[in-house]
């Protein structure tokens, strides 16, 4: 038996080995629970919380059988991973109305794993653990209904089904419902204070992730006062408890200077934490330092290599940056074929910046062998609310590279859209023509 030192361990574990040799139930899964958490002195055992659950199972315990489904659904304490077996091991436990294993049986169903994908099956087992009062089954019915599986799409009952798991502090259920408020979806409007509301809520129960949600929220000044000092303190928070994506926005935070003094050591130190977690913004922004030399002597070659880890999982910001080095011969042979093909790429995926460089090759004739102004026109229309494309739809009114000659007019309206997000090249233009 593998123990701490014996004066940190809880003072009832002597007494419930001793109760689980003489066959005590309740005291096999307590202490195939200290041995699974790993808590309260006890060393985290697999095999051994295996052994307790295993005696407790047999006995009929439903929650011994709960988790022993987990274990074999996780591959845990030398068990094999099988979906079929850990759904039959619910499926004992469900049969004792075990609300945990019938929300289990949901997801299984829901995800096709161990049995064939079904969504019918899926809702009834998360009704019977959700009239159990199970959050984690109101949780997981509020996603059917947000996704449309096995339902007709109905924003506003999903809403109603994250709020009883929020009510009960479910962070699923809390950051779900904060989603709907920022996208205004299944609630009368966008509201971005409802969300920070439910973020605080989060972050007050200890989630890492409601945390950085609400450090990005401040960041960005959403439903509050753009605050980087406050964001940093909360992605701290965050990135502190392991949280990869805080680690990086961290990192960003110390590199810009923002809400703290501008420090490339200590960006260098959180991107790389991030990064080993595999986390695409913490290896797109060790990508950077190298590619700057930002506290760090300057290597292309390392920077080509963490962006391209970053670019493989479709971080778009990555996918940008490769194209960048290529398309300037930053550490490579120019080579714009390349650079258009990594734009298109993360264009494919949503980004605004990559269609806007798109549109800008086009114009400089660096993808086409000479330029092409609808094409860039073309390009730059699909970024039409990023300033820097506004401001090149402005640049090509202003010089007549529009078929319909110059439009001074034209011009002006989009420099002023991008003149108003304070775009600088924008004001300059327009303090150019006079205005």
């Amino acid at each position: 038996m593998i123990l701490k030192d014996h004066a940190y361990l809880p003072s009832n574990f002597v007494s419930y080995t001793a109760a689980a040799a003489e066959g005590d139930v309740e005291a096999q899964v307590a202490l195939g629970n200290m041995y699974f958490k790993g808590e309260n002195g006890v060393i985290l055992d697999y095999n051994h919380s295996k052994e307790y659950f295993i005696s407790a199972a047999r006995s009929g315990s439903p929650v011994a059988q709960y988790s022993l489904g987990i274990m074999t659904e996780m591959g845990l304490g030398g068990i094999p991973k099988d979906y079929l077996k850990a759904f039959d091991w619910y499926a004992k436990a469900a049969a004792q109305k075990h609300s945990q294993s019938q929300c289990a049986i949901g997801t299984l169903y829901r995800d096709g794993l161990g049995v064939h994908k079904d969504y019918s099956k899926a809702l009834e087992f998360y009704r019977k653990a959700a009239n159990s009062g199970s959050a984690d089954a109101e949780n997981a019915i509020g996603f059917m209904y947000d996704k449309g599986y096995g339902v007709s799409a109905d924003p506003k009952q999903a809403v109603e089904w994250y709020k009883k798991a929020a009510v009960k502090d479910h962070i699923e259920g809390i950051l779900n419902l904060a989603w709907m408020w920022r996208t205004g979806r299944g609630v009368p409007k966008r509201d971005d204070m409802q969300a920070v509301d439910l973020y605080v809520k989060g972050a007050s129960i200890g989630s890492s992730r409601s945390q950085h949600l609400l450090g990005f929220m401040f960041q960005q000044g959403l439903g509050v006062s753009k605050n980087y000092s406050e964001a940093v303190e909360w992605f701290k928070k965050a990135a502190l408890k392991g949280h990869a994506p805080a680690q990086a926005d961290l990192a960003y935070m110390y590199r810009n200077g923002y809400g703290v003094p501008q420090d490339y050591s200590a960006a260098f130190d959180w991107y790389e934490k991030s990064a080993a977690q595999n986390n695409s913004n913490g290896q797109n922004g060790l990508g950077f330092i190298y590619a700057f030399g930002l506290g760090v002597t300057q290597d292309f070659g390392r920077a080509l290599s963490w962006y391209q880890m970053a670019a493989d999982q479709e971080n778009t910001e990555a996918l940008n940056n490769l194209a960048f080095m290529y398309r300037n011969g930053s550490g490579v042979v120019q080579d714009y074929y390349r650079a258009d093909m990594f734009y298109r790429k993360s264009a494919a995926l949503g980004s605004l910046d990559a269609c806007n460089h798109i549109g800008l090759m086009y114009l400089q004739g660096m993808a086409s062998s000479k330029p092409n102004y609808s094409k860039a026109m073309e390009w730059f229309l699909k970024a039409k609310n990023l300033p820097a494309a506004q401001h090149n739809i402005g640049h090509m009114y202003e010089n007549g590279l529009v078929g319909f000659g110059r439009d001074v007019k034209a011009a002006i309206s989009w420099y002023k859209k991008a003149g108003a997000q304070g775009f600088s090249k924008s004001e300059e233009a327009l303090a150019r023509l006079g205005l």
